[in-house]
């Protein structure tokens, strides 16, 4: 039977080869998103980690979203590997927010075309997550600037064709907190 300190170094040893395969072996930009999100995932759930090697694999993941080409993979990307600072090992709602608003300036440049208004609602979505199981960090008031900023854009768009499927999405994540806020008094402040 192996003792604790070889599980690191193998669970270690795997997710480094890991992030070197996703930067040196894979070019296609699909197949990379999905890799990285697969390797944060896997990230999340691994608890046999000391905490310097922990917080490398994370920086690590944090900085292969970043390099992603495509900015609404990227954006994706980041937005859900948030959850690396946010997890049953590692609580960091500071770091939590500075990714999230990495996702938010990358939506803004995504917003060029609308039917990248999907991003947005994602966003709102992971915002929505952490305010809804009180993570301390989300605030109503972060909720609702970033739904202020979703509906200048909204009423900025030209091309509504494009944004239909985003349009959608956001109507059904409006509905979804009206319907919550019956049940759940937090969600009462949100100003939808």
């Amino acid at each position: 039977m192996r003792d604790y300190n070889s599980v690191e170094e193998l669970a270690y040893e795997f997710m480094s080869q890991a992030l070197l395969i996703y930067q040196d072996d894979i070019s296609d930009s699909e197949a990379k998103s999905s890799a990285i999100n697969i390797i944060c995932s896997t990230l999340f759930n691994l608890n046999c980690f000391s905490e310097e090697n922990h917080n490398t694999l994370i920086a690590n993941s944090m900085s292969s979203c970043a390099q992603l080409l495509k900015k609404p993979e990227q954006c994706v990307a980041i937005i859900n590997a948030s959850n690396l600072n946010n997890s049953a090992f590692r609580q960091d709602g500071k770091k939590v927010m500075d990714q999230l608003k990495k996702g938010l300036k990358i939506c803004d440049v995504c917003m060029s075309s609308a039917k990248n208004l999907t991003l947005c609602v994602d966003l709102l979505n992971k915002y929505l997550y952490y305010y809804i199981y009180e993570a301390p960090f989300m605030t109503a008031e972060d909720i609702n600037n970033l739904l202020e900023f979703i509906r200048e854009h909204v009423d900025g768009l030209e091309d509504r064709d494009s944004a239909k499927e985003g349009l959608v999405y956001l109507e059904n994540t409006k509905k979804a907190i009206k319907f919550k806020a019956e049940t759940n008094d937090r969600l009462k402040s949100i100003k939808v």
